[in-house]
């Protein structure tokens, strides 16, 4: 969380010095469902060879600043991309052929639960244009943040037992339509892909659909 908040600051603060040359600068904050496309390879927090309980998607939600150059706009955000959680059967990885997707030696299963959570900074540019009440409008950025996986084994009845928690790094774009002026209400897609980590994410790609609020302060 702190390191997120850190990075969110230092965009923020890149934003603030641009407002002297920026058309309106506004704050936005909205929900979202995020839902985890990409997972880690194969015996990576999952052996897809065993009985999963595997659940995707989440609740999301981001919120930062921003400022527009004509129809360009340049925005910083902090966003809680939400958790995946899978509640399955697992081996050791000595027991487990991860290319084949397959237990080599039965007999040593284990019930066991994961829980995965990440939250970033990102800083996005991106491209509106007015047609009527709408403006359709894209973008494209690069974020920074942090991951966490939770694990436990259940048949020792102690929830949340170890972690690995580190950095991640990527890149994300996506698009939609915002409605209004001085208060716009925004429906976005946005994609999110890791491209460097710490610590063994179980995610790798993210989707999520957000509807977000702007509000021009000036």
């Amino acid at each position: 969380m702190r390191k997120s908040i850190i990075i969110l600051g230092f965009i923020i603060g890149l934003l603030c010095g641009g407002v002297v040359q920026a058309g309106e600068v506004y704050v936005t904050g909205g929900v979202g469902a995020s839902f985890a496309t990409g997972l880690a390879p194969d015996g990576t927090w999952h052996q897809d060879g065993l009985p999963a309980d595997l659940d995707r998607s989440a609740l999301g939600f981001k919120g930062g600043a921003g400022l527009t150059f004509g129809n360009f706009y340049l925005e910083g955000n902090y966003v809680k991309l939400g958790n995946v959680t899978n509640h399955a059967s697992f081996v050791d990885d000595r027991y487990y052929d991860a290319i084949n997707h397959h237990v080599t030696e039965p007999g040593h299963e284990y019930a066991s639960s994961v829980w995965s959570s990440m939250q970033v900074g990102e800083l996005v540019v991106g491209y509106g244009y007015q047609i009527g009440p709408v403006k359709p409008r894209v973008h494209v950025g690069a974020f920074g943040g942090t991951h966490r996986v939770d694990f436990n084994d259940l048949a020792t009845g102690k929830l949340r037992e170890h972690f690995y928690q580190g950095m991640i790094f990527g890149a994300t774009g996506g698009g939609g339509l915002c409605v209004g002026h001085g208060i716009s209400v925004c429906g976005d897609v946005n994609y999110y892909h890791v491209l460097a980590s710490t610590k063994y994410p179980m995610v790798k790609d993210v989707v999520m659909p957000t509807l977000t609020v702007n509000l021009t302060l000036f």
